[in-house]
């Protein structure tokens, strides 16, 4: 795990330093030479500790590298029967492997992050390890798997083993920010709720976990431009931003920063964050994080009234995310195309971009119906009805796009999964 204590610092935090108490409160490797160090009898010992908790990690890490290259149905049967994975280690390499490809492939990270709790059942594991896999699920089941009941449950099962770690304040915060963190996705829409547990966690995180502490402000600021309240959300970007030295992190904010801009009606301050966030997206290969920068870009380019460099822009971004699946992504920045086309050109024939839009919807509805109650092809067919009969206007695609994300939103509400 990135920071990890060096010996000095462990013979430090057993003369009484807590200043590095929450880092090993979470982190499996440091209480194991934590504890090696407070019960070895000399260095030779130390020293033979250490070395046995290392290769445990090379095991681990070589067992989960096995398991990533046979087919995901195989990784169950192979968590149960693979001693290599049966212990922390094991169990955080797993999890590591879920999050790498988590931005991209959210169902592999599922089935790895479900891997990691069949290792935990299997093998003897202490609960904040557990506690993190759990939370891992409850991440993953919704990212991977639009299943909100599923990301509920495994909060629930998390919730029952705080008692059960070395600081149940700390992992109590840490459940609120995961909760906060469900509640808050896009594809859930309990804002209030997600709020609130950022509320309850602000404190706890600011004193003991500043890294996580930064990743709730970032979460209310998202979930403030969920609820459409850009200024509040902007101020806390722009506070991030101002503290935040590194590229990639500087490059994130600033993407989100210029979706409030834009929305606030300010897309020429928008475009040059932009101009800085695009380049860092490319050169890490962050495809998903280019498009939806490039999405705003659009946007904002239109607001300019550069309809064909906007046209241009949103074109290429709708073609990525068909090309990778992201079939919700697709239809938004369709949308948008759609009223720039009819701005420019109110007499252009949109018919077979809305025909395909519809075919897209179809297909969603039917593999995703949590996402919006199953309504997405029936807001298209209007759509291709409205052009049919000539009531098409820029103000219907608007409100089209404005009724999706509330179906969004009024699906997942409902009473039976609180």
């Amino acid at each position: 795990m990135s920071g990890c204590l060096s010996v000095a610092e462990f013979v430090e935090l057993l003369g009484g330093d807590d200043a590095r108490q929450a880092h090993v409160a979470i982190c499996a490797r440091c209480r194991a030479i934590l504890r090696a160090v407070s019960t070895s009898r000399g260095l030779d010992d130390l020293e033979t500790a250490i070395e046995e908790i290392e290769r445990r990690r090379q095991d681990a890490a070589a067992a989960v590298a096995d398991l990533e290259s046979t087919l995901p149905h195989r990784w169950p049967l192979i968590a149960r029967s693979d001693p290599r994975l049966h212990g922390p280690e094991g169990v955080r390499r797993l999890l590591g492997a879920a999050s790498a490809c988590s931005g991209t492939t959210p169902r592999r990270a599922l089935a790895l992050a479900q891997a990691a709790l069949l290792s935990c059942h299997v093998g003897d594991v202490e609960a904040a390890v557990r506690f993190d896999v759990l939370k891992d699920v409850a991440r993953y089941s919704l990212q991977g798997a639009d299943d909100l009941n599923a990301a509920v449950d495994a909060l629930a099962q998390a919730e029952q083993l705080v008692p059960l770690t070395e600081d149940p304040a700390y992992f109590t915060a840490i459940l609120s920010y995961a909760r906060a963190c469900v509640w808050g996705d896009a594809t859930c829409g309990r804002w209030d709720e997600a709020l609130r547990e950022l509320d309850r966690c602000d404190e706890v995180l600011r004193r003991s976990d500043v890294v996580r502490w930064r990743g709730a402000r970032h979460l209310r600021a998202v979930v403030l431009v969920r609820c459409g309240n850009y200024k509040a959300a902007s101020v806390l970007f722009e506070e991030l931003l101002s503290t935040t030295s590194d590229e990639y992190a500087r490059a994130l904010l600033s993407g989100d920063l210029a979706n409030c801009y834009c929305w606030m009606g300010y897309p020429d301050e928008a475009i040059v964050l932009l101009d800085h966030a695009l380049p860092a997206f490319l050169k890490r290969a962050e495809m998903v994080r280019w498009a939806r920068a490039m999405w705003v870009r659009g946007e904002a380019l239109a607001a300019l009234g550069d309809y064909e460099d906007s046209i241009r822009v949103l074109t290429v971004t709708s073609r990525f995310f068909a090309s990778v699946g992201l079939g919700d992504d697709e239809l938004g920045v369709e949308i948008l195309l759609l009223r720039i086309l009819r701005t420019k050109d109110p007499s252009a024939d949109l018919i077979s971009r809305l025909e395909q839009a519809y075919v897209v919807a179809l297909a969603l509805d039917t593999e995703q119906p949590f996402r919006s109650g199953a309504r997405r092809a029936a807001v298209w067919a209007e759509l291709c009805s409205a052009y049919r009969d000539g009531t098409l206007t820029v103000d219907t695609l608007a409100g089209a796009g404005e009724r999706l994300r509330r179906d969004v939103e009024a699906q997942n509400l409902r009473p039976a999964l609180g």
